[in-house]
């Protein structure tokens, strides 16, 4: 019996069952590295739908502010926090910077309008949405206005909270927006 061992170790070959836990063994490698670039590629795809950031964004204080014209838009917090102030006749805007149709990034874009004077829009540069200064839809496949976020003042500080997203169906400036100066 031990010839046969000794036979079977010289000739390199291998056994049915150690063929099988090597198989079964490569399979299982290969799987789990499948799994874990799919886990990877959709927390990478719900990152474009909920970004992480903070709940509580210092913005400035109402003095700050107190020299913004009508209709200008502060984009200053789009890269690190994902949205833009607005400042209305009816007082401040925080929209959020999504498409509302497919949730890409949107863009503030300045263009001079037929009095001379600037205007803002907001693109997607993904399915070519656009948005007027106060997030209502006015081009593209988007039908609903932007997203808005809330702001709290404490004494003379302002603060956006990004931890809850105020959906819109339609636009109310009036109770929508909010002056704090």
């Amino acid at each position: 019996m031990s010839s046969k061992n000794e036979d079977e170790k010289t000739n390199n070959s291998i056994s049915r069952r150690e063929f099988l836990r090597f198989a079964w063994g490569s399979a299982a490698k290969h799987a789990r590295e499948k799994l874990a670039d799919t886990v990877e590629d959709l927390d990478s795809s719900l990152s474009v739908a909920r970004p992480r950031f903070s709940s509580t964004v210092y913005v400035g204080t109402v003095n700050d502010f107190n020299d913004t014209k009508q209709n200008e838009v502060i984009d200053d917090f789009v890269a690190g926090n994902h949205f833009f102030l607005v400042r209305t006749k009816y007082g401040w805007l925080v929209l959020y910077d999504r498409c509302t149709y497919q949730s890409c990034f949107l863009k503030a874009v300045k263009s001079a309008d037929t009095d001379g004077q600037n205007s803002v829009s907001f693109e997607c540069a993904n399915d070519a949405s656009r948005y007027d200064i106060y997030g209502a839809p006015i081009s593209g496949p988007a039908s609903y206005p932007m997203d808005l976020l809330d702001i709290n003042i404490r004494g003379d500080k302002v603060y956006v909270m990004t931890d809850a997203v105020i959906t819109r169906s339609h636009i109310d400036l009036e109770n929508d927006s909010i002056d704090f100066s």
